[in-house]
């Protein structure tokens, strides 16, 4: 489960990055209301475990004719 939220947080941190990447400068000392556009919430987390989990969970069948 560990590794599952690691991944998580690394999607959800690359993708809320790229969509601000050319209005914020995470070089030396990051401000409060960069880190609030940058770094996902505990709901997106969790909103990325289900998903991850629905994926993975996801059985595939062929309807038989």
């Amino acid at each position: 489960m560990m590794q599952e939220i690691l991944v998580a947080l690394a999607e959800q941190s690359a993708l809320k990055y790229s969509t601000v990447k050319d209005e914020v400068d995470i070089r030396g000392d990051i401000s409060d209301r960069t880190l609030r556009q940058i770094a996902p919430t505990t709901n997106d987390i969790a909103v990325a475990l289900v998903a991850r989990r629905g994926r993975q969970n996801t059985v595939i069948t062929t309807p038989i004719h």
